[in-house]
């Protein structure tokens, strides 16, 4: 299995139980139709987000000083651990799970947080959405600088998550 396979599957599959047919991915419909609820919470600007888990709930919560595509990637990206551990074995001190976003979260250190980050960016800018809008808009402006601004509307993502996602993404194209 290619590395990190397991997140765009998961992301995929996800997209495909709920009927995604094309960007932009809502989030919170995803959180929702998981039975995930989605908090807003003011918290200093370092911290992005945490998915906390219990055996009655679930809840992802976001910092809410952050703009909108920001939150959007943590929501994806803590979706991403809930994903990716629930057929872990993990050991579960009082029935709860903690897991916080940071900015270490993005430095490509820890697996856990590199696959949460592989994830969102699927389920945000999936691959099967993705490729025929770069050719459609490729076709029109046959500049990437013009093209990576309007995938990033129209998928609603910074124009840096669309530009490391294109480059993560012609690598294996």
């Amino acid at each position: 299995m290619a590395r990190y396979s397991r997140p765009e599957a998961e992301a995929n599959k996800l997209l495909d139980d709920l009927g995604i047919v094309g960007p932009p991915v809502d989030v919170h419909a995803v959180a929702g139709a998981l039975g995930i609820e989605v908090r807003s919470v003011i918290a200093d600007d370092s911290w992005s987000g945490m998915l906390y888990r219990d055996e009655n709930q679930t809840i992802i919560a976001v910092n809410s000083k952050h703009n909108e595509k920001r939150k959007r990637f943590t929501i994806a990206h803590e979706l991403g651990h809930l994903k990716l551990s629930q057929d872990a074995d993990r050991v579960f001190i009082d029935t709860t799970y903690y897991k916080f976003r940071t900015t270490e979260s993005a430095l490509g250190i820890d697996k856990e947080e590199i696959e949460a980050n592989e994830f969102a960016g699927n389920l945000l800018m999936p691959r099967k959405f993705l490729k025929q809008d770069l050719d459609q808009e490729l076709a029109r402006y046959e500049d990437l600088d013009f093209v990576i601004p309007v995938l990033a509307r129209k998928y609603r993502v910074s124009q840096q998550a669309m530009t490391v996602r294109i480059l993560r993404l012609s690598k294996v194209l």
